[in-house]
């Protein structure tokens, strides 16, 4: 997997616009890029030998708000080298815009080497050459991606004078990932509004969600005037279930103690009624 390189776009430019560079990769050591021969329509890319198509090895790095844009000496200020949805694996020169497929990011790597990734796929690929493809394309593998890009003195500079401009409707992608790309023209705006508009949203949706977690926690902890009346309703039903429960008790209990004293004094033991009606007192003599 690639690492890291570009989390942030670049802060300065390592490149003179007013020069030329090529492009040379340890899988063909004695190869460099080139756009051919003659001009195409398709702006195909290719690794050849180095020196055999002079002019078209020579490219400008053409440095706005982080990132690059890659032109050929051959093609002028009105092609760019990029990739769009039709093509999202191999790089082509196509007619300059400021999309984010035509924007590159050059990032330092070890041994004095560059990664070079695109803006329309971030940093999940980086341009490289693999097994004995001469044909340079984003491949998601750190092998054959390192590329070293060295100053060509004898090209000289850009006679165009568009080369030297600012790309129009330079597209940036704001920080939330859910937000799609907007067109810029100034860089001293778009990145200061980008910032705030990335920062506001968050700091909104930080608040609301808060504010919704205090609201449910109240919620929960209240309870309902309705709910105070039916627990007070069910205490006082509760309390005279059990007063009448203990009424009939008592009563029950002192109707038995009545009706236990009363048979007592109505029934005499058999031995009493025997003895008074046996007795005969004595009867004097005279």
């Amino acid at each position: 997997m690639m690492r890291p390189f570009i989390q942030l776009r670049q802060a300065q430019n390592s490149f003179d616009p007013n020069s030329y560079y090529t492009f040379h990769n340890d899988v063909y050591p004695k190869n460099t890029i080139s756009a051919g021969v003659e001009q195409s329509s398709n702006g195909v890319i290719n690794m050849t030998q180095e020196q055999s198509f002079s002019s078209s090895e020579n490219w400008q790095l053409y440095y706005q708000q982080g990132r690059y844009f890659i032109r050929n000496y051959d093609y002028g200020a009105g092609y760019q080298l990029g990739l769009d949805k039709a093509s999202l694996s191999v790089p082509r020169l196509m007619q300059s815009s400021g999309e984010l497929g035509q924007q590159w990011t050059l990032a330092k790597a070890d041994g004095g080497l560059w990664k070079v990734t695109n803006g329309l796929l971030g940093n999940d690929t980086a341009l490289g050459l693999s097994g004995h493809n001469t044909v340079p394309g984003m491949q998601p593998s750190e092998d054959g991606t390192s590329w070293s890009i060295s100053l060509n003195p004898s090209a000289g500079a850009p006679q165009d004078k568009a080369m030297l401009k600012d790309v129009a409707n330079f597209e940036v992608v704001p920080s939330s990932s859910s937000s799609k790309a907007v067109p810029s023209a100034t860089s001293t705006s778009i990145s200061f509004s980008t910032t705030s508009e990335s920062a506001t949203p968050t700091h909104s949706s930080i608040t609301a969600s808060a504010s919704s977690s205090s609201a449910s926690a109240s919620k929960g902890t209240s309870v309902s005037p309705g709910a105070i009346a039916g627990i007070v309703v069910g205490a006082v039903l509760l309390l005279v279930v059990l007063g009448l429960v203990t009424y009939h008790f008592l009563s029950r209990r002192k109707q038995r103690k009545e009706v236990t004293e009363l048979g007592g004094l109505a029934v005499q033991p058999p031995s009493e009624k025997y003895a008074q009606a046996h007795v005969q007192h004595p009867v004097e003599l005279g």
